[in-house]
């Protein structure tokens, strides 16, 4: 959750971020369109590790995540830099709901459904209080350089969360992955 809630702190004024690096209202939502492709990207290269490497990934996907949200927060009084940024950071929550949906699938390898409903929720929870919090930094007057550091530092902890959380985020299917990959190659 606390990756969700550091992220929607920040995305849910993406647009304000992008109109205060000096982007039009009618760049907006093309702008819009090119985080969406760039989420794809992401969806597709986390997709294609998650499976075989499912800690690496999950903890190289959530430092790039907090990386570009602060590097949205260095960029943001230079247009190019803050799209630049906005875009790797929307490719690398691409594949972060699915990655938490995977992990949670083989936590709680026997109630699946139990599983995806608590992504669900968190997920659900995460845009309520990201939203709240981002609102009440912008609304105190701070600057998009302090809405950065606070998103970052939530995805930071649910990094460290999901860095201690060895049993969700280990490489206990890996192994399995990997057999079944030399039977396909015996086979």
């Amino acid at each position: 959750m606390l990756t969700f809630v550091g992220h929607y702190t920040v995305y849910t004024y993406v647009s304000v971020v992008l109109v205060t690096a000096g982007a039009r209202q009618a760049a907006i939502g093309p702008l819009l369109m090119v985080c969406g492709v760039c989420g794809l990207v992401g969806l597709w290269c986390t997709g294609r590790w998650i499976d075989r490497r499912m800690r690496a990934t999950v903890l190289v996907v959530l430092m790039a995540l907090a990386v570009s949200i602060l590097g949205v927060g260095v960029a943001h009084r230079w247009l190019v830099g803050t799209v630049i940024a906005v875009a790797a950071w929307s490719g690398a929550f691409g594949g972060t709901p699915s990655m938490f949906q995977a992990a949670a699938g083989r936590a709680a390898s026997g109630a699946p459904e139990l599983a995806g409903a608590w992504i669900n929720a968190t997920s659900n929870l995460g845009i309520a209080a990201g939203a709240l919090i981002g609102g009440s930094i912008l609304r105190s007057g701070s600057a998009v350089a302090h809405l950065t550091l606070v998103g970052a530092v939530l995805v930071l902890t649910g990094s460290g969360v999901a860095a201690a959380a060895r049993r969700a985020f280990s490489g206990a299917l890996e192994g399995d992955a990997r057999r079944d990959e030399s039977r396909v190659r015996e086979g």
